[in-house]
């Protein structure tokens, strides 16, 4: 939240199943609960959910169509695709007056030419444009987005003076899920179980010091 008001990129990294998407649609929602606090017109998820089929001739149309020509490509087609061509146009002129918010999850472009061409979609965003950028990757990928790889672990700045700050997420260990978990069950923390009355005393029944 806090990297959101002040940084262009926001890099999510962390291995499969440590929560990289909840913890993005977490605060995708506290942000858009306060859109006027923070500023924000829209929030795009890219590519769209796979059962979603965005309005046609709609900016996020426009922006999913965009996504998922690069993600299903295998050579470079930022300058030579018309659709592509066309389709960015469109964008442009339509995010002229917005403020937006775009997840892009990175680990849909599985090749080079894919990976290169959302390299180019992101640059392509933050040209002028009222754009925050959270791109989601998995653990290691980190080879995959050389716009922003290269950059320190913690925080940047491209060469085109955006600033990037990259966010870990890690699993929870066994204490803390079960912590968690005693926090949010009503036999727990109602008193229900006469062996622990919350998260913390759950967890200590499950795994004793």
């Amino acid at each position: 939240l806090e990297s959101l008001r002040g940084d262009e990129i926001i890099r999510i990294v962390g291995p499969q199943g440590s929560g990289k998407d909840s913890v993005v649609a977490a605060v995708c929602r506290y942000v858009w609960k306060r859109r006027e606090l923070f500023g924000i017109d829209h929030i795009f998820w890219l590519p769209p959910a796979e059962k979603m089929v965005p309005t046609v001739d709609s900016l996020y149309g426009d922006l999913c169509m965009c996504t998922n020509i690069l993600k299903d490509s295998t050579s470079n087609i930022w300058d030579t695709d018309d659709t592509l061509l066309e389709c960015r146009e469109r964008i442009q002129i339509e995010l002229e007056e917005l403020n937006v918010v775009v997840v892009l999850d990175g680990r849909e472009f599985s090749n080079k030419a894919s990976q290169q061409g959302l390299e180019k979609f992101i640059s392509f965003l933050l040209q002028g444009l009222n754009v925050k950028i959270l791109v989601i990757e998995a653990q290691g990928s980190s080879d995959g987005l050389s716009c922003i790889s290269h950059l320190s672990r913690d925080s940047a700045t491209t060469t085109n003076g955006d600033t990037v700050t990259t966010i870990d997420v890690y699993p929870l260990s066994f204490k803390y899920t079960a912590c968690l978990f005693g926090d949010h069950c009503k036999f727990i923390n109602n008193s229900g179980c006469p062996a622990a009355h919350n998260g913390f005393e759950f967890a200590d029944l499950l795994e004793p010091t």
